[in-house]
């Protein structure tokens, strides 16, 4: 499911942008910055590289089991769904002498971003097969503080970027949960006085 949700991104972004600019090579790619090993992640330069950064759930209320009434009257356990948000990187990652036309891709995103924020079923055809009601990417802003424990965390140098939270993706696991049966009757006891 995180694939989808973030495969949707690349591919509307990517088109977006081969439309605006018509670019003779790919210019987004999906990929960490930097390798376990420290080495560069990314072949080649000159590109915007979308990188997932965390994910966080979203939490609404305390996770309790529930249970949902079966047509034959017994019950199923199920665990409440799990929401989460992705956060999304977007960096320029250009050569020193091309450094502007990378600020003018990463603005590209941006407005990419803001004409399209919300992606339903109905205007994102990569959806409709699966079970992703909506996705809402919104730009996240963060302080210079902050910029820097992320950028120490990817273990990269810093370069011109941009990070989104793409709210909120629903797992629910339809696995075979318990099942309770009904309660028939209740047994009453008085308690001597």
């Amino acid at each position: 499911m995180l694939d989808t949700a973030l495969n949707i991104l690349l591919e509307e972004l990517t088109q977006y942008i081969d439309l605006r600019f018509k670019p003779p090579e790919p210019k987004v790619v999906f990929s960490n910055l930097i390798d376990q090993d420290g080495s560069v992640a990314i072949s080649g330069e000159n590109q915007i590289v979308m990188s997932l950064v965390d994910i966080q759930e979203e939490r609404f209320q305390a996770y309790k089991p529930q249970f949902a009434q079966k047509g034959d009257g017994t019950f199923r356990k199920e665990n409440h769904p799990i929401h989460l948000n992705l956060y999304v990187l977007f960096s320029a990652y250009f050569e020193a002498r091309s450094v502007m036309e990378g600020v003018k891709l990463l603005s590209a995103v941006i407005s990419f971003f803001q004409s399209k924020y919300i992606y339903t079923k109905q205007n994102a055809p990569g959806l409709s097969g699966s079970n992703i009601e909506k996705l809402i990417v919104e730009m996240n802003n963060t302080n210079l503080q902050d910029k820097s424990y992320l950028w120490g965390m990817i273990g990269a140098k810093y370069m011109p970027s941009v990070l989104y939270k793409v709210r909120m993706l629903t797992i629910q696991e339809e696995a075979p949960s318990q099942e309770v049966p009904p309660i028939q009757e209740i047994e009453t006891q008085t308690r001597p006085s």
